[in-house]
C-alpha cells in the first residue's frame, strides 16, 4: 500500500481539499512549501521525492507548472510511479498522456478521497517491490494474471481476468460506504485509449432486461460524468434481445456490450475504436 506521497502543483493553488482527502486516506504528503529552508530547494525537493512512495502532481485549468514537469521527469527517471489529477479545460499534453490521471474538482474532498484511492490501487508496486524487481533479471510475462480481491461474483472475476491477460489493469472500487456510488470494476487501458480507458467504469451483469438496463445506464452515466472517467461500459453475459437493444437511453458515455463481443474487441484492440464509433452515433442520433 502507497502510504507516502509528494504533491506537486502551480503556485497559489488551493489543494486544502485535495490534503484532506489524504489525510482520509491515510497518505502522509509533503509539499515544496512544508520543506525544510536549512537545505536548497530543489535539494530538498529531490530528497523528499525519491523518500515518497508515488508522486502526485495536480494540474490547474490553465497549466502543468514549469516546476511540476521538472518534478515529475524527475520522479519518472527514479522509478517513482506518478499520478495528475487535472482541473478545469487543463488539455493533457501529448508527452504525458501515459501517466495515471483523472479530472477533478479540487473543492469536493469526497470526490477527490474516492478518487485517490482508485489512483493509489492502479499505480506501480510500493517502492520496496519495485527495487526487487528492478534487481530480478526474469523477463516479465506480458499479460500474466495479477492478483486482484474484492470481487462480487465470478462473473465480475472472468470480466477483470480477460481486461489482466489483454495487458489492462483492474481495480475493485470500496463498496462499503453505501452512500458513495461506485461502479462493479474500473479498468485501466491507457495504452489501448487514454481517453475511454483512463480509466473505465465497468458494471457486469449476466442478465438484462429493459428495466435494468436503462437504469444502469443513467447510474453509470452519472457517475461516469462526475468522476472523470473516460466512458462507462456494461458488459451483459448473454447477447442483448432485440427488445432490449431498442429501447436502450442514448447515453453518448455509457456503452452496452456483450460478453462475448467484449471479449473479441479486446483480444483483438478493437475496443477503442468500437467505443468511438458507438459514440459517434449516438450522438449524431442515429440507434
Amino acid at each position: 500500500m502507497l502510504k507516502k506521497c509528494f504533491i506537486t502543483a502551480p503556485y497559489g493553488l488551493d489543494l486544502s481539499a485535495l490534503q484532506q482527502a489524504l489525510d482520509a486516506q491515510g497518505i502522509s504528503w509533503q509539499w515544496a512549501d512544508g520543506l525544510s529552508s536549512a537545505v536548497p530547494l530543489m535539494e530538498a525537493i529531490s530528497k523528499a521525492i525519491r523518500e515518497a512512495d508515488f508522486l502526485l502532481a495536480v494540474a490547474s485549468s490553465e497549466t502543468l507548472g514549469a516546476n511540476s514537469a521538472l518534478e515529475i521527469g524527475f520522479a519518472l527517471g527514479r522509478g517513482i510511479p506518478v499520478a495528475l489529477l487535472t482541473t478545469g479545460t487543463f488539455a493533457m499534453p501529448f508527452d504525458a498522456s501515459n501517466l495515471h490521471h483523472l479530472k477533478t474538482d479540487l473543492k469536493d474532498s469526497r470526490l477527490l478521497s474516492f478518487q485517490l484511492g482508485l489512483l493509489v490501487e492502479s499505480l506501480a508496486t510500493p517502492k520496496a517491490k519495485r527495487q526487487a524487481k528492478a534487481k530480478s533479471k526474469s523477463p516479465r510475462k506480458i499479460g500474466a494474471p495479477k492478483h486482484v480481491q474484492g470481487f462480487a461474483s465470478a462473473f465480475e472475476e472472468e470480466i477483470a481476468n480477460l481486461v489482466i491477460a489483454a495487458g489492462g489493469r483492474v481495480t475493485v472500487p470500496d463498496r462499503r460506504d453505501r452512500d458513495q456510488a461506485v461502479a462493479d470494476l474500473l479498468m485501466w487501458c491507457p495504452e489501448m485509449d487514454k481517453e475511454f480507458f483512463n480509466p473505465a467504469a465497468i458494471e457486469v451483469k449476466t442478465r438484462l432486461d429493459t428495466a435494468t438496463a436503462r437504469d444502469i445506464q443513467l447510474r453509470l452515466g452519472h457517475l461516469v460524468a462526475s468522476s472523470g472517467f473516460g466512458c462507462g461500459l456494461i458488459i451483459c453475459g448473454t447477447d442483448l434481445s432485440a427488445s432490449v437493444r431498442s429501447n436502450l437511453l442514448s447515453i453518448p458515455n455509457v456503452f452496452v456490450i456483450s460478453r462475448a463481443d467484449f471479449e473479441a474487441r479486446l483480444r483483438d484492440r478493437e475496443l477503442a475504436s468500437w467505443v468511438r464509433h458507438e459514440r459517434n452515433r449516438l450522438v449524431h442520433g442515429v440507434r
